[in-house]
């Protein structure tokens, strides 16, 4: 320990990271058993756990638990990099190795279920690693385990889930365990409040999931990727095409600079390390209160909102200036930016046959001038520079029938 270190606050950090990796592990066995990793069966296991007073309260605490592992992991990172706890090198890396995995469980946990909540949230985090340069399709592609979601997509992140990271939790937790003489009680204060809160508030669970949220982008954020969602936005702000920055050269750089902490920090001061600290969390608290987007809720139904098909799809127009201008948005379409994401392989939705969803143009002109206009939680930026005249185009091109 350092001198500035306060031992008794770090230690209580480090239990309580024990207790909930224990507690944790003993109901995601139980859970496990119950669950059946496949698209046409997952979601129909989660609900017949469920339907057992014994089930229902398993599956709030371990959802509970799980974002409780989570802020106390970035409680214990916080902690020691303003205490310079970073100078324990095996320390600092077993709270990282636990915060990294807290995370991914956070993310992988979300889709098992196989709601529209889970399923779309993976499809929007997968096509936002998509928008990266050079190595944006390959992140796409592994995450999903395949250019498209599938039954495979499910398979992989349940064993990343089930088995890969429990391993890595496991490795982390005891690099940071010592003795530290606390008492037994310690481990168990904080699942002991996870239990409360899952005796009370059940897990979130939505409509299962259809083949027709394989490809739509339409949930909101997951409070644990809202700092990433924030800083695409920002700097989807400054163009479209530097988006990918924000949500993942940044958090990477950031990882990288954790990693290279204990290093770094034996040649600047330990005032330079909390002002980056500082202003890092200033950054993304900035962005986020301007470009986060809305929310979803931690209880009940997190469903997004519910699409059909138009009843109003018109026949497809004779008029020469609807023609005219069909042909105008299609070239636009292909010039503008928006080919980038939303052609073959790119990192939005495919909008082939949208019209049947939304066949007015208004629609369309909203959503080219202000995406969270009618999605909230739209990542795709604003297109202030356009003209009057292009976003009419584009607009009557995407809601005509072809």
């Amino acid at each position: 320990m350092t001198q500035t270190s306060p031992r008794t606050l770090r230690e209580w950090l480090v239990v309580s990271i024990v207790g909930l990796v224990g507690a944790q592990f003993v109901v995601g066995i139980g859970e496990a058993f119950s669950y059946h990793p496949k698209v046409a069966e997952a979601y129909a296991s989660e609900t017949s756990l469920r339907a057992s007073a014994l089930g229902a309260f398993g599956a709030a605490f371990h959802y509970w638990a799980s974002a409780a592992l989570l802020l106390v992991t970035l409680a214990l990172l916080l902690e020691m990099v303003w205490n310079e706890g970073y100078r324990e090198k095996k320390r600092w890396y077993g709270a990282l190795g636990s915060a990294i995995a807290a995370f991914v469980f956070q993310v992988t946990g979300n889709l098992l279920p196989m709601d529209r909540h889970g399923v779309q949230t993976a499809v929007v985090e997968s096509g936002i690693a998509r928008g990266a340069p050079l190595l944006g399709r390959p992140m796409h592609d592994f995450m999903l385990s395949g250019p498209s979601f599938s039954g495979s997509t499910l398979a992989l992140w349940w064993m990343g889930h089930a088995y890969i990271l429990p391993v890595c939790v496991i490795v982390a937790t005891l690099l940071l365990v010592r003795r530290n003489g606390l008492p037994a009680w310690g481990y168990v204060a904080v699942p002991g409040l996870v239990v409360v809160v899952a005796l009370m508030i059940h897990a979130p669970l939505g409509a299962a999931a259809t083949s027709f949220d394989y490809g739509k982008y339409n949930a909101h954020v997951s409070w644990y990727t809202w700092p990433l969602h924030s800083m695409l936005g920002a700097f989807g702000r400054v163009s479209h095409s530097v988006g990918w920055i924000g949500s993942t050269a940044v958090p990477s750089l950031i990882t990288l600079g954790l990693v290279l902490l204990p290093w770094l920090g034996e040649r600047v001061t330990s005032t330079v390390v909390r002002g980056l600290a500082v202003f890092t969390a200033v950054a993304f608290l900035t962005a986020g209160a301007f470009y986060g987007g809305q929310v979803a809720s931690l209880t009940g139904n997190r469903d997004p909102a519910a699409q059909s098909l138009s009843k109003n799809v018109r026949p497809k127009s004779t008029d020469p200036a609807i023609i005219a201008l069909v042909a105008e948005g299609q070239k636009d379409f292909n010039t503008v930016g928006c080919m980038t994401c939303h052609g073959k392989g790119g990192a939005g939705p495919d909008l082939t046959g949208e019209y049947r969803l939304h066949s007015d143009a208004a629609w369309y002109l909203k959503l080219i001038r202000n995406p969270r206009s009618v999605n909230p939680s739209a990542t795709m930026p604003p297109f202030p520079k356009l003209t009057n005249e292009q976003v009419l185009a584009l607009s009557t091109f995407l809601s005509e029938t072809p």
